[in-house]
């Protein structure tokens, strides 16, 4: 069986080293232009026109930088923060842990809803979607377990996503941790009621 060949991809620095080339091929074909065709001594303009171009091409590269650098420290807290809540279920049985987001939306508020007997409702960063016994489509929804499917295509549940890839492994991780430990309750459950059963 082949292996599939991975595209050949330019190290991020040409990518870099090519935008300044371009920049200061175009700032020099100005120059040529401007210096062969116009009577006008333009040295001076030069002086002062060359250092914005080239300050220009710095910023563009520096923005996408940073913005490198802020994607890649949220990354690193974020596998910090995996490897955690991981190590706390595995080693302490701790099924608690969660990624908590204070952006969660309310079901309440972007359904409008003013059902007060509602468990999520009046309530902030719940996600509803993970209570048992909500109203959606005017009917009480059971475990998340259950829901799953109608809540992963419901506008609150896309919402809190946000279109982040982040936040999409974050909710994923606390939905697999929420399932299983709703299941491992349903076990526990029927465990007690076959000893109860046959005592």
């Amino acid at each position: 069986m082949s292996k599939r060949s991975k595209p050949f991809r330019l190290p991020r620095a040409y990518y870099y080293g090519i935008i300044g080339a371009l920049g200061g091929l175009c700032y020099a074909l100005f120059a040529y232009v401007a210096d062969r065709y116009t009577s006008y001594d333009l040295a001076v303009l030069h002086i002062f026109v060359a250092p914005v171009v080239a300050g220009i091409v710095a910023l563009v590269l520096g923005r996408e930088e940073d913005h490198i650098r802020n994607q890649t420290e949220l990354l690193e807290r974020s596998r910090k923060r995996f490897t955690s809540m991981t190590t706390s279920v595995i080693t302490e049985d701790d099924w608690s842990v969660s990624f908590h987001d204070p952006h969660i939306p309310t079901c309440w508020e972007v359904k409008d809803c003013d059902r007060h007997e509602c468990p999520a409702h009046g309530k902030r960063h719940v996600r509803c979607w993970m209570v048992a016994g909500t109203f959606c489509r005017g009917e009480v929804q059971g475990q998340y377990a259950q829901k799953i499917k109608d809540c992963s295509r419901c506008e609150v549940y896309i919402e809190a996503l946000g279109g982040d890839p982040l936040n999409e492994i974050s909710e994923n991780f606390n939905s697999l941790i929420w399932v299983l430990d709703e299941k491992g309750k349903m076990l526990a459950r029927a465990n007690e009621e076959l000893q109860a059963k046959y005592d």
